[in-house]
């Protein structure tokens, strides 16, 4: 169901990064048990069948949109 790829690519101001797990992430909405303004380590960075990227946080899986990194 899920493809491992151990990290993530970002664009930040000073031009494109890999982060990889683990790493910290702040969520910006509710979902499920997580509420907005928590920061949530991200174990596992993988993608779906259909290409949507996701993060394992503590056992489950959130696609990448519900979260943030922290200004670098």
């Amino acid at each position: 169901m899920f493809n491992e790829i151990n990290g993530c690519l970002f664009l930040g101001k000073h031009g494109l990064f890999k982060m990889f797990c683990v790493f910290e992430v702040l969520c910006i909405q509710d979902i499920k048990h997580l509420k907005q303004g928590d920061w949530v380590k991200v174990t596992a960075v993988k993608s779906t069948t259909d290409g949507a990227i996701v993060y394992e946080i503590d056992g489950e899986y959130y696609f990448y949109y519900y979260f943030v990194l922290p200004s670098l």
